[in-house]
C-alpha cells in the first residue's frame, strides 16, 4: 500500500480502495493464467496450484470466491472485486 503520511479523508480512502481492487484483479488474472497454462488441472505435478505456490484447497476456494470458470475470457474478464 502506498505510504501516505499526514493525509486523511476521502483521498486516502480512495487510494486504499483502488490499491485493493488492483491487487485483487492481479490475483484473479494470475490464477486464470495458471489454470489456462495447466489446462484447468488444479492438483498434481503440472497443476495450477503448484505454479501459484498454494495448496489445491486454497486455489479451489479462490476460484469459487472470484467466480473463475472456463467459459470467461481473459480479455473481457468477469472479475468482481466484492
Amino acid at each position: 500500500m502506498p505510504k501516505v503520511i499526514g493525509v486523511t479523508g476521502p483521498w486516502l480512502k480512495l487510494t486504499v480502495q483502488r490499491y485493493r481492487q488492483d491487487l485483487l484483479k492481479v490475483n484473479y488474472l494470475d490464477m486464470r493464467r495458471a489454470l489456462e497454462d495447466a489446462i484447468w488441472k488444479i492438483e498434481g505435478r503440472n497443476g495450477a496450484a503448484i505454479r501459484l505456490g498454494m495448496a489445491p484447497s486454497t486455489l479451489r476456494e479462490r476460484i469459487k470466491k472470484y467466480g473463475i470458470n472456463r467459459s470467461a475470457s481473459t480479455e473481457g474478464t468477469s472479475f468482481n472485486s466484492s
